[in-house]
C-alpha cells in the first residue's frame, strides 16, 4: 500500500443517546407495547411484538421517503426489562433489501429520568442504509421523547 493512500473504514454502527424525563419502566413500555409504538413510531400502522428471547416482531407502515408501504421484522435476541432490549431488524425498504442488522436499546436511570442509548449495527458496506438510518433514528428518538413527555404530563 502506498503511503499516500489511506484506507477509509466505514462506520458500521449508529449510536445515539437521548435523555427522557420519565422512568426506565415508562420508556421501556413505549419501546415494547404495540399500541404505544403505533402512537409514536413515524408512519406506523401496526406493530406486533412477542416480548421474549426468540420472540418475533413485525411492524408495518407508510412513509413516502421510504417508497411508500414498509414492513419491518425480526427476532428478540436480548432482553432484560427495563434495562435493555435487542432484536434483529429486516425491512422491505429498497436501500436495505436483504440486509439484516441489529437494534439495541439500553436504558439507564439518571437524576432527570432515563438515558436511552440506541445502537444499530451490521450495515457492512451498505453506506446508503447506514446514512438513511442515522437520519431516521434521530427523528424517531425525538418522536419517542415527545410521546413519553405527553404520556407523563397526561398522567400527572
Amino acid at each position: 500500500m502506498r503511503k499516500d493512500v489511506v484506507a477509509q473504514k466505514m462506520e458500521d454502527e449508529i449510536t445515539m443517546d437521548i435523555e427522557i424525563a420519565a422512568s426506565a419502566e415508562v420508556v421501556f413500555r413505549a419501546l415494547t407495547d404495540p399500541q404505544q409504538l403505533v402512537a409514536w413510531f413515524g408512519g406506523s400502522k401496526h406493530w406486533e411484538l412477542d416480548l421474549r428471547i426468540g420472540g418475533k416482531w413485525l411492524a408495518t407502515g407508510y412513509d413516502e421517503s421510504c417508497g411508500g408501504d414498509w414492513e419491518m421484522q425480526g427476532e428478540v435476541i436480548e432482553l432484560d426489562p427495563p434495562r435493555f432490549l435487542a432484536y434483529t431488524w429486516r425491512t422491505n425498504v429498497e436501500h436495505d433489501l436483504g440486509l439484516q442488522t441489529e437494534v439495541r436499546y439500553e436504558l439507564e436511570r439518571t437524576d432527570k429520568g432515563t438515558r436511552l442509548r440506541l445502537i444499530h449495527k451490521g450495515f457492512g458496506d451498505n453506506r446508503e442504509a447506514f446514512e438513511a438510518y442515522r437520519g431516521g433514528w434521530a427523528i424517531e428518538l425525538e418522536l419517542l421523547r415527545a410521546y413519553v413527555a405527553d404520556c407523563v404530563a397526561s398522567s400527572a
